[in-house]
């Protein structure tokens, strides 16, 4: 299984890569906004772990582009904003589940990264 993890704090993205690749998934990086587009448009991901505050863009806007792209790809947000923990219609239907910042590496599953059928 193949994921992109889009993330600027790199303490936080590798750690989430070493588990994930304790558990045989591949991890691929973008560290910026930039780099996430790219990445996107040029290859398909099992899952995405998307960071909403990136330091050149809004991560909600990467969610829009894969909607804008018809993209299959899972995402589950990772984020330290509460209000988008509270809401939002936007994300729903493109979104697999929200994670707190604080959360361990223990909180994300193998059922999480999994596609919907």
């Amino acid at each position: 299984m193949k994921i992109l993890i889009i993330e600027d704090e790199n303490e936080l993205a590798d750690s989430i890569s070493e588990y994930l690749s304790e558990e045989n998934y591949l991890c691929e990086f973008a560290r910026t906004y930039n780099q996430a587009l790219e990445k996107i448009e040029s290859f398909h991901y099992d899952c995405i772990l998307l960071d909403i505050m990136l330091p050149d863009g809004n991560g909600m806007n990467i969610l829009e582009e894969l909607k804008r792209q018809d993209k299959q790809d899972g995402v589950i947000i990772i984020s330290a904003k509460k209000r988008i923990r509270r809401q939002n219609k936007r994300t729903s239907n493109w979104c697999r589940r929200l994670l707190d910042k604080a959360f361990s590496s223990f909180g994300i599953s193998s059922k999480d990264l999994l596609r919907y059928p």
